[in-house]
């Protein structure tokens, strides 16, 4: 027999690991590699210098901790971009730890020049004086710059010094890094921020900083290359990964921004399709299959509990159960929630098309004071666009 499906949420990349206030921080699979990984690297390095015969595993244990001060930092960065963000009313509620450092999933794109370049420099601003403060720490227990002991005295914490000492070199390069004029980089926003403001044109300047944000890329590639060559592997790997890296954010954020400028000021209500076909929560699977999706040819259906709408069903919700288990299963049971699958008519256009490629849904609910009211299909984001005069070139989201 088939195990017995689960309500799925909405799907979104990242493992939620804890909550400041609104916004929840959360990691992609690759961040605990990361943070192994890093550990492994400062531990070989730091710890037969700070912690000399103290053994493999107190080393591993000091680079783990280095690795994770190291997140911390970079989410204090990502907090710093939050905080400005919120204070122009766009704000953070979430943000996502990966390999590669941090990103703040802002809910809307900035709408002026000045409040993207600020929300962008406090980040790369919070990283310098960070540093600045980690090293004046590491220096105050009493290590002088080059890593070593300042003095002999007994009790003092050597170890810790020099962990600071290395985090505050490590967010001197972290905000110096993200000060390049290559988008999506911190630096890459200001360069657009300040091409949008003398020119009016955010796409233009979107276009630009996206260009520079792939020659970026390329020269970090070179540089590992350059590393590779005199045998520095590790340095090699990270530089070109960090260039192969920067070089498809920019491709994919500059599409983001086309679709957005695309969509215009269309709203939800405007490319919706109001004849909605629904599906009660209480159905049996197989009538669903039978009566809804071979008869319609929809792939995804709203699901009602007493005329409420509660929730989306699609038709890959259906892979992994058994033809057998059809009859005794409801459409509840398969079922996505509705928070996640749900938008406002009155919700600008561009940002469902966000909701909806974060969700990975097919379709989204249109619900208006509790009522559905309509339903938005990838069809209707492309009749939406053709209505606006744009091509079909970018993709939408997949379910």
């Amino acid at each position: 027999m088939s195990p017995a499906p689960r309500r799925r949420p909405p799907r979104r990349s990242g493992i939620p690991l804890f909550r400041i206030g609104p916004i929840t921080v959360a990691a992609d699979p690759s961040w605990f590699i990361a943070v192994l990984f890093i550990g492994w690297y400062y531990g070989s390095a730091l710890g037969p210098q700070l912690a000399p015969g103290r053994g493999a595993t107190i080393h591993l244990l000091l680079g783990i901790a280095t690795a994770l001060g190291l997140f911390a930092s970079v989410l204090v960065h990502e907090l710093s971009h939050s905080v400005v963000s919120w204070k122009f009313g766009k704000p953070v509620y979430r943000i996502r730890l990966f390999l590669f450092g941090g990103v703040s999933e802002l809910s809307e794109e900035p709408d002026r020049p000045l409040h993207e370049f600020l929300i962008a420099i406090v980040g790369p601003l919070t990283s310098l004086l960070l540093g600045v403060a980690l090293v004046a720490a590491a220096i105050g227990l009493g290590l002088s710059l080059d890593g070593g002991p300042s003095f002999a005295a007994p009790g003092r914490p050597i170890a810790l010094a020099g962990v600071l000492l290395h985090l505050g070199i490590a967010n001197g390069i972290l905000g110096v890094f993200n000060l390049l004029p290559g988008f999506p980089l911190d630096g890459g926003r200001c360069l657009r921020a300040a091409l949008w403001a003398r020119n009016g044109d955010l796409l233009g300047a979107t276009r630009v900083a996206t260009l520079s944000g792939k020659g970026v890329g390329l020269l970090l590639i070179a540089a590992g290359a350059v590393f590779a060559s005199f045998n520095d592997l590790f340095q090699a790997v990270f530089l070109a990964l960090i260039g192969f890296f920067l070089h498809a954010a920019a491709g994919s954020s500059y599409r983001a921004t086309r679709l957005r400028h695309s969509f215009g000021k269309a709203t939800v209500g405007q490319a919706m399709t109001p004849t909605v076909v629904a599906v009660e929560a209480s159905l049996p699977v197989d009538r669903l299959v039978a009566e809804y999706f071979l008869r319609y040819r929809y792939g995804a259906f709203p699901v009602l509990s007493d005329s409420a709408p509660v929730g989306l069903v699609s038709i890959t919700d259906l892979s992994g159960i058994s033809p057998d288990d059809w009859p005794r299963l409801r459409v509840a049971d398969l079922a996505r929630p509705l928070d996640g699958a749900a938008v406002s008519p009155h919700e600008p256009l561009h940002r469902a098309y966000r909701n909806m490629a974060e969700s990975r849904l097919a379709s989204l609910l249109v619900v208006d004071e509790g009522r559905l009211v309509g339903i938005l299909s990838q069809r209707d984001l492309q009749l939406a666009l053709l209505s606006q005069g744009a091509g079909l070139g970018d993709s939408l989201p997949n379910e």
